[in-house]
């Protein structure tokens, strides 16, 4: 399965980089995008809560908005320095209730051995379907439904975070 990205484009964003570098500090820059683009990004994650199928409710409460995604076997996106993402998924640490069974080891201690998978595990399975169950997509919908009102929401979002943190640093140096 490859990673699909959708690149967008806007008005006003050679003046909201140049905002961001007059920050100074490039980590304040990169957390001001990285809130901005979170925000921008919860509406395509409450449609996802919205559109996942429910069986108990473990496959709707694990989808998140987060700053980093992990691809599995310890690989990491590789990026430039200077940019930011937020992803839109599923968080592998929502665990359904697991039946357990109390077993005994070779030495004759009990301990409690679970069984299932968590909803990362079949997340998937829902999204594209498998050759005995059908698809039931709802996070590309998702996106394809709200994406527009993320781009909406990142430029307000964004020059908000300058303001804070212009106002942050005119504080700072007003002390010193």
């Amino acid at each position: 399965m490859s990673i699909k990205s959708t690149k967008f484009s806007f008005e006003g964003g050679k003046a909201l980089e140049a905002a961001l570098r007059a920050i100074g500090k490039e980590a304040t820059a990169r957390s001001v995008a990285e809130k901005a683009l979170m925000t921008a990004a919860e509406p395509i994650a409450e449609e996802a809560r919205r559109l996942a199928p429910v069986d108990e409710g473990f496959l709707r409460k694990s989808i998140k908005v987060g700053k980093r995604a992990n691809y599995g076997r310890g690989r990491k996106l590789r990026s430039k320095k200077d940019t930011t993402y937020a992803f839109v998924g599923i968080d592998g640490s929502v665990l359904p209730p697991k039946d357990t069974k109390t077993k005994r080891n070779k030495r004759k201690t009990r301990f409690l051995q679970s069984s299932g998978s968590g909803v990362a595990a079949y997340s998937i399975f829902v999204e594209y379907g498998t050759s005995s169950m059908a698809a039931q997509p709802f996070l590309r919908p998702a996106f394809e439904a709200k994406k527009q009102a993320a781009v909406d929401l990142l430029a307000p979002a964004l020059w908000e975070g300058i303001e804070k943190a212009a106002a942050r640093a005119a504080k700072r140096k007003g002390k010193s």
